[in-house]
């Protein structure tokens, strides 16, 4: 999970890369989506279930002590992994936020445009 927080917003937004099993597991109890006929790029993309983790992760945040303004208000579910050799993390697995910020501007853009 990368959290972004613009300095000029009043909410933080998030990008997560999901533990796979446990989304379609979600999915699969969610809408009864058959996880067989969609690509999982497509589960990652469909705006209920977007927005059933997005409860989840409210839910978790709030249970475990963060203010209201520390917990993402939007959320864009990530299928890709992030490895090393993407060069969005580093080779201990710590993010790289700038290249995190320079793939994602137009998702940063559109989930603050809303």
């Amino acid at each position: 999970i990368c959290v972004y927080a613009d300095s000029f917003r009043s909410y933080t937004i998030a990008f997560i890369v999901p533990i796979k099993e446990a989304l379609l597991s979600l999915a699969s109890s969610y809408k009864e989506f058959d996880i067989d006929t969609y690509s999982y790029e497509d589960i990652c993309n469909d705006p209920g279930l977007v927005g059933e983790v997005l409860k989840i992760l409210a839910a978790h945040g709030k249970n475990n002590g963060l203010e209201k303004f520390e917990i993402p208000t939007k959320i864009q579910l990530c299928p890709e992994v992030w490895m090393p050799d993407s060069g969005l993390v580093t080779a201990a697995f710590k993010l790289k936020r700038r290249a995190i910020q320079n793939l994602y501007q137009s998702s940063i853009d559109q989930m603050y445009s809303q």
